[in-house]
């Protein structure tokens, strides 16, 4: 069980109340009710709020369950790498347009047939003479297709 869902329920059978009615009071499914008590579901701020108010308990439970929280760490979050470069060496990416005709090194000889911007790339669509339409971001296709002269 949950701290909140102790209280909760603790607050719930004080009161005399069975989970249907007081799930009927707050605004929220018995099954909730009961899950948030059993601590099988996490309750919003909001949602546990109205229901300690429902139970005369608004303010002094909910404030010394974040009062508590508060004097814990918070959780930190992993710290992940750096993706690599998409073009190492600080090489720019080739500027591709529809209608230029390209080699890529899997796919062969093709010709650009559209380019979507998409934040700071863009996706290509490639209509490749042997390996048929292929769709491609913008940079890394720049590190294995080039422009045909």
């Amino acid at each position: 069980m949950s701290r909140l869902g102790d209280t909760i329920k603790q607050e719930r059978l004080r009161a005399g109340w069975s989970h249907k009615q007081l799930a009927k009071k707050s605004g929220v499914s018995e099954k909730f009710l009961m899950e948030v008590e059993a601590g099988t579901r996490i309750i919003a701020d909001t949602q546990a709020t109205r229901i300690l108010k429902v139970l005369g308990k608004s303010g002094e439970v909910f404030a010394d369950f974040e009062s508590k929280a508060n004097g814990m760490p918070e959780p930190v979050a992993p710290v992940r790498p750096a993706p690599p470069a998409a073009n190492p060496a600080g090489k720019a990416a080739p500027a591709f347009a529809v209608g230029d005709r390209v080699t890529h090194r899997a796919f062969g000889s093709g010709v650009v047939t559209k380019i979507q911007p998409m934040g700071g790339d863009a996706l290509l669509e490639v209509e490749f003479e042997t390996a048929g339409t292929k769709r491609l971001m913008m940079r890394a296709a720049g590190q294995f297709m080039k422009k045909e002269p």
